[in-house]
């Protein structure tokens, strides 16, 4: 008898072992048809794999990340709550929170956040991804908040940087905008992308007032891509307000052979240079 119930135990512990081989190598296929662009194969394996393994949070966020990179949000945060609900880590409560801001569901996506943040508070990105949910909720002294906490751990980072630059300047806390600009110059000068950082300064400057500082950054951001037709606008609107008609129907004419293209926020600004460069 000890020797038949020796034999049983083995026999199921291989069993096992199986199914969780192939259910991890039905969702690798899975993985592998999503990236030929055949999105039925590829639920069909995940389906499999969950068959095989129905207790294993991995088949389920392995899914669960498909569908949210399909942006199929409901049945994603599904999947991430059932693997939450079966053993899953922080990561996946991280994606859910993903999925639901994703979704337009902030409220739970700052739930989920804070939660990670509680057990773990140095998880990465989780009081920048609170910040963005905050931002979407219209809640910027909150965000503001928790960018500080995230740039205390990743000072430089340019994308955490550039989202205070936005939160501040919507508190109309240009003077803080402006230090955060200088960080990021401070690091960030030489990339390929540089003149979007002089653009989005010469905005400051030209929200308070300081239009020649204004107008020097465009000019920087002009020197490094000449054909940024939105800069040459701005310029050109800038050089209106401060009298220089001349250069600023100048400008207007080579934004307009660039093609720049208009929207409600620049129309008022638009109509008015058409009034002075006929």
């Amino acid at each position: 008898m000890k020797r038949f119930f020796l034999l049983w135990i083995l026999f199921v512990a291989t069993t096992t072992l199986f199914a969780q081989t192939v259910a991890q190598d039905l969702s690798v296929q899975g993985v592998a048809a999503l990236k030929n662009d055949d999105p039925e194969q590829a639920f069909k394996l995940f389906d499999e794999s969950i068959k095989l393994e129905p207790n294993s949070h991995k088949m389920y966020f392995n899914r669960g990340m498909a569908y949210l990179g399909q942006k199929k949000y409901k049945p994603a945060i599904s999947d991430f709550t059932k693997a939450i609900g079966k053993g899953g880590d922080l990561n996946v409560l991280f994606m859910r929170a993903n999925a639901y801001f994703a979704a337009g569901d902030f409220t739970k996506a700052i739930a989920d956040f804070t939660l990670i943040s509680e057990r773990n508070i140095e998880y990465p990105s989780v009081f920048f991804g609170r910040a963005k949910a905050y931002m979407a909720e219209g809640k910027f002294k909150e965000a503001k908040d928790d960018l500080q906490v995230q740039l205390k751990m990743e000072p430089n980072n340019l994308e955490y940087l550039s989202t205070m630059v936005q939160v501040n300047s919507t508190l109309k806390l240009y003077d803080e905008a402006l230090v955060n600009f200088e960080d990021i110059l401070a690091e960030y000068s030489k990339i390929p992308q540089a003149y979007m950082i002089y653009y989005d300064r010469s905005k400051i400057f030209e929200a308070t007032g300081e239009f020649e500082k204004a107008l020097s950054d465009l000019s920087k951001s002009i020197g490094l891509k000449g054909d940024f037709n939105l800069a040459i606008f701005s310029r050109a609107v800038i050089h209106l307000k401060m009298g220089n008609e001349n250069l600023a129907c100048d400008d207007l004419k080579k934004a307009m052979e660039l093609d720049v293209e208009f929207d409600y926020t620049v129309l008022e600004d638009y109509n008015n240079l058409k009034q002075h460069c006929p």
